[in-house]
C-alpha cells in the first residue's frame, strides 16, 4: 500500500480538525498533517470553500427556473472548465512542492552524513592527539631516564677512576719499598783477625824504609 501523498494528508487533516470542532486553517492543517505551509493552506482553503458551498440553498424560483435552465449547461462548462483549470494549477503546484521536499530530504541527508563523518574524523584525530600525547610523555620520561643512568655511569666511571689512581699510587709505593738499598762501605771500625780491638780503616800508611848505604 502507498503512502499517502501530502495532499492527501492535508485533506484528511482537515477533515479531522472539522469533526473534532476546531477550525480549519492552513497553521493548524501543517501542524496535524507535517506538510509544507503551501500544501496545507491549499487544503485548508478547498475546505472551508466546500463547506460554504455546501450551504443549503432554496430553490430557484419558478419565474427563473426557465432561465437558469437555459443558462445551466454554459454556467457548467465555465465553472467546469476555470475547475480544471485551477486544478491543473494546484496539481502542477503539489508537483513542484513535492520535488522540492524531496531536494530538501536529500539536502538533509547529505549534511546529515556529512555531519557524521566530520564527527568521525574529529573522533580519529582526537583520538591521534591523545596517542602523540602519550608517546611524547613516553619520550620525554625515557630521556629523563636515559639521563639519570648516565648521571650515574658518570658517577660509578669518576668513583671506579679516583679507586684506579689510588691502586696505582699504592702499587708504586709499594715497589719503592722492594727495591734493594744502595750499597756503601761501613763507616764503623772493623776488627782485626785475632783482636778484639778494632781497628780503624784510614790508619796511615806505613813510613818508607830509609837507605842504609
Amino acid at each position: 500500500m502507498s503512502r499517502p501523498s501530502p495532499a492527501d494528508r492535508a485533506r484528511q487533516a482537515a477533515e479531522a480538525l472539522a469533526a473534532e470542532g476546531q477550525a480549519v486553517t492552513a497553521r493548524a492543517v501543517k501542524q496535524r498533517a507535517g506538510v509544507m505551509t503551501d500544501v496545507a493552506a491549499l487544503a485548508a482553503r478547498m475546505w472551508n470553500d466546500e463547506q460554504a458551498a455546501a450551504v443549503a440553498v432554496p430553490p430557484v424560483p419558478e419565474a427563473w427556473a426557465a432561465r437558469v435552465e437555459a443558462l445551466w449547461p454554459a454556467a457548467y462548462a465555465v465553472a467546469r472548465e476555470q475547475f480544471a483549470d485551477e486544478r491543473a494549477g494546484l496539481l502542477a503546484r503539489l508537483a513542484s512542492t513535492e520535488v522540492e521536499r524531496d531536494e530538501l530530504l536529500a539536502d538533509m541527508d547529505r549534511a546529515e552524513e556529512a555531519t557524521a563523518q566530520a564527527r568521525q574524523e574529529a573522533a580519529t584525530a582526537a583520538q591521534k592527539a591523545e596517542r602523540a600525547e602519550e608517546d611524547l610523555k613516553a619520550a620525554r620520561d625515557a630521556y629523563r631516564a636515559l639521563e639519570r643512568s648516565t648521571a650515574d655511569e658518570l658517577r660509578a666511571a669518576e668513583t671506579a677512576r679516583a679507586a684506579a689512581e689510588g691502586l696505582v699510587e699504592g702499587l708504586r709505593a709499594a715497589l719503592a719499598a722492594l727495591q734493594p738499598a744502595p750499597t756503601s762501605a761501613p763507616s764503623h771500625p772493623v776488627a782485626a783477625p785475632g783482636m778484639d780491638v778494632p781497628l780503624p780503616l784510614d790508619l796511615p800508611a806505613p813510613p818508607a824504609k830509609e837507605d842504609q848505604r
